[in-house]
């Protein structure tokens, strides 16, 4: 019987293509939106609509914001009680999931807002928004200080060959 193991390289792999995957889903839409708008096959709805939806879309986006810091730092503080590093690697993708599905909503929101207006303020906020997501990136460097990982952990962490877990 064969046994799996758990790397910091896998681990790293996994984080990086669940970001790339949340992303891409965003861009992807928007350009399948924008193709939509560029070739006139939507009417411009009323300018009342276009206001409060940019009013809408604003709030949502700083709340979205605003919530992916407040509750990834929420998970991160109980992730960083914990004493199995395997434990921690687990929960700390949990807590990157919440902080980019926090980022993810409001993004898709404001391209679903171009899409139904035309209004390019949506793309510009989905933008804006998208910055901020990729600047969430996962690291090795991040992960360290996320955790407040110690000096053993770390060095688990810094090389991609060590095994964490084994299956």
């Amino acid at each position: 019987m064969q046994s799996s193991s758990f790397t910091s390289k896998a681990y790293m792999s996994q984080l990086t293509i669940i970001h790339f995957a949340l992303l891409m889903g965003v861009i992807l839409f928007g350009a399948v939106t924008i193709l939509l708008n560029s070739r006139d096959q939507l009417q411009n709805p009323g300018s009342d609509l276009t206001e409060t939806l940019q009013l809408v879309v604003s709030v949502v986006a700083l709340i979205g914001i605003i919530a992916s810091r407040f509750m990834s730092n929420q998970q991160l503080k109980k992730l960083q009680q914990k004493g199995n590093l395997f434990e921690k690697l687990i929960g700390y993708q949990g807590a990157l999931i919440t902080k980019y599905a926090l980022l993810e909503a409001p993004s898709l929101f404001g391209v679903v807002c171009f899409f139904l207006t035309a209004n390019y303020f949506f793309l510009g906020t989905t933008a804006l928004i998208l910055a901020i997501f990729i600047g969430q990136r996962p690291t090795r460097f991040k992960l360290v200080n996320d955790l407040h990982l110690n000096q053993e952990e770390k060095a688990q962490i810094e090389n991609p060959e060590t095994v964490i877990k084994k299956y």
